[in-house]
């Protein structure tokens, strides 16, 4: 869908609006052939899109895993009625009642997307993002509803400064993009060279010629260069931040690909919400960023789950004391394994959702420690350490890990030997202070937890002398 619009994008909203060609002219052929091209997208994309939109939207009100039943109600209430009239709209102009109807179920579904990822247990700077997107849609969606269907409310409320506010609002989402959406592990130079390239590329079009620029972003995003404030800054930086943003989530895949297919399918209508499809698209957008949002974080449990949880993990570990604190939903568990040296395993909850696991063996210091070990691309679960970063030699454990090491303690645990049980076990952070103890912090349980254990006191001997 996204590839198909991408096409109608380039094709319909930009390349038959640039040629200049005489229609009775030797020219003439070739500018038929493109505007054939442009409609069949056109008329392509408007089918198809809602289609997508109808499916998409039954799909998850039927069997949407992890949303809550009331959300699905209320996608279903406000948005089977919306796959209805944009369906009608594809296939005939809509009367002006019918399309106040469509107007306002959009501003209200895309609405309800935001508040399920609002409600998810996905990251607040994901949130944010979602948040940047949804104001110019809605923004851009209230002007085309004062303006034409209430001009009386149009004395209160401007729907000219509410759709240029909806342009800047849209570029600085687009801009801070790369911030909320990429985690600074994952942003690759390939991503910032390509943001770049589209950077400098944009600002020389409006620079050198500022006509085309006007009907490239006019017709294809809704933009209005001659009144919208900083365009020659904003829109370059616009454009390429959200190529950075769609390029390291594509490359990342899992839930992040399906995260930026959201984002891509926002973007490439602009603030333009007029048309069936561009709402059927705009609507898509938000079921993939509320998907991501809400499958792609961590999954909520029970009360009861979570103490069966901490039973069969302290008998697995022979754990004969267990201490339990906090409300419910954000509980910490400890765990009191009998081990030499000393450890601990703690559990902790937010939001009904397993957030934290913790594994101490020794003494943890209260500094940073001299040696740190992080998987790249996982968020950030502890301090930098004290140390530079280094490389063993070996090219793949270096791109799974980023190591800081400051009293040459990875001598005496990256040997050969330790190298690939590491790569099996540590999936979070893990910080050293030799002679004293470790600290290891991850976000999920893994199924081998008592081996874990068992290789985390061997390395906290090993580094013990």
């Amino acid at each position: 869908m996204a590839i198909v619009a991408a096409i109608e994008l380039v094709f319909y909203r930009v390349v038959t609006r640039l040629v200049r060609l005489d229609p009775l002219g030797p020219g003439g052929r070739w500018l038929r052939i493109l505007e054939d091209i442009g409609l069949f997208t056109f008329e392509l994309v408007s089918v198809l899109s809602t289609l997508v939109f109808a499916i998409a939207l039954v799909t998850l009100v039927l069997l949407g895993k992890g949303h809550r039943a009331s959300a699905r109600v209320s996608f279903a209430v406000v948005g089977l009625p919306l796959v209805f009239l944009t369906m009608m709209g594809a296939a005939f102009n809509l009367p002006a009642s019918l399309q106040f109807h469509v107007q306002l179920s959009f501003f209200f579904l895309v609405l309800l997307f935001l508040l399920s990822v609002f409600s998810s247990n996905t990251e607040g700077r994901f949130k944010l993002g979602a948040f940047l997107f949804w104001l110019p849609v809605s923004m851009r969606a209230m002007s085309i509803m004062i303006e034409r269907f209430n001009p009386a409310f149009a004395e209160t409320i401007s729907p000219t400064r509410l759709a240029s506010g909806a342009e800047i609002a849209w570029g600085a989402a687009a801009m801070l993009s790369p911030l909320l959406f990429v985690a600074r592990a994952r942003l690759k130079i390939s991503a910032i060279t390509v943001g770049v390239a589209i950077l400098v590329a944009i600002f020389g079009l409006i620079i050198f010629d500022r006509d085309a620029a006007a009907l490239i972003f006019g017709y294809g995003f809704g933009f209005d260069l001659q009144h919208l404030p900083l365009a020659t800054i904003l829109l370059p930086l616009a454009f390429g931040g959200l190529t950075v943003t769609l390029t390291a989530n594509l490359a990342a895949g899992g839930w992040n690909r399906l995260r930026a297919l959201g984002i891509a399918l926002i973007a490439m209508c602009g603030v333009q919400v007029e048309l069936p499809y561009e709402i059927a698209l705009i609507s898509l957008g938000f079921i993939a960023l509320a998907d991501a949002s809400v499958r792609g974080g961590p999954q909520t449990m029970t009360r009861a789950a979570f103490e069966a949880l901490v039973r069969n993990i302290a008998a697995a570990l022979g754990a004969p004391q267990v201490t339990l604190t906090g409300s419910s939903g954000e509980e910490t568990a400890r765990l009191h394994p009998q081990t030499v040296p000393p450890s601990t395993v703690s559990l902790q909850r937010r939001q009904g959702a397993l957030a934290e696991l913790e594994i101490v063996v020794g003494e943890a210091p209260p500094r940073d420690p001299p040696f740190t070990l992080q998987r790249r691309g996982g968020p950030k679960l502890g301090p930098r350490g004290e140390g530079e970063i280094i490389n063993t030699g070996d090219a793949a454990f270096d791109r799974i890990f980023i190591i800081r090491d400051k009293r040459d303690v990875g001598a005496h645990i990256l040997d050969d030997a330790t190298r690939p049980k590491l790569i099996a076990e540590i999936n979070g952070w893990l910080g050293i202070w030799p002679q004293r103890g470790l600290r290891y912090h991850a976000t999920k349980i893994p199924e081998n937890l008592p081996d874990l254990l068992q290789h985390l006191i061997t390395l906290t001997t090993r580094t013990a002398s």
